[in-house]
């Protein structure tokens, strides 16, 4: 994943990354680049629609907060304002995961659901979770 500062100019492997993230965001330049790992004008105004609506600075440069704001899911804080609020996303761990938004009292929420790690001795795992959990049960049972 591309981390780099790219603005008009630059030609790289991580400009393709931008262009196609900015399509699957709506914000394409829908036509079709000679060169898809330069960043052009058409792209740097493309960049600049999808900075002027997500409320950061219009310069034309994918920095940090653009960067997260294409890689991450923004939600509304409220029906009534305009509020944006970025939840880093995380790439799913396998193909069999879920995600899902859910409205709860007016306030959008992403629930992704991941998938239960194998490992039941990991601490940290659901699966570890469960694990301790079932050993918990069988010790009161006993009592």
């Amino acid at each position: 994943m591309a981390t780099i500062t790219l603005r008009r100019g630059t030609s790289s492997v991580d400009v393709l990354e931008l262009r196609k993230l900015l399509d699957a965001k709506g914000y394409g330049t829908n036509t079709s680049p000679a060169d898809p790992y330069a960043f052009d004008d058409e792209l740097d105004a493309a960049v600049r629609r999808f900075q002027g609506a997500m409320k950061l600075a219009t310069d034309g440069i994918v920095g940090a907060n653009t960067w997260t704001a294409l890689r991450g899911i923004t939600v509304k804080v409220s029906p009534t304002s305009d509020v944006m609020v970025p939840v880093e996303a995380t790439p799913a761990p396998s193909s069999s995961s879920i995600s899902m938004p859910l409205v709860l009292g007016g306030l959008a929420v992403v629930a992704v659901a991941l998938v239960m790690m194998s490992s039941s001795k990991s601490s940290g795992s659901v699966a570890g979770y469960s694990a301790r959990r079932k050993k918990r049960k069988a010790r009161r049972a006993r009592r």
